[in-house]
């Protein structure tokens, strides 16, 4: 569970990584 959870987090970092360097 943890493993998984530690994925979500990384795809949201990713969608706010590429949301911040849009910018």
């Amino acid at each position: 569970e943890d493993e998984r959870r530690r994925e979500v987090k990384d795809e949201r970092k990713r969608k706010y990584n590429v949301k911040w360097n849009d910018e």
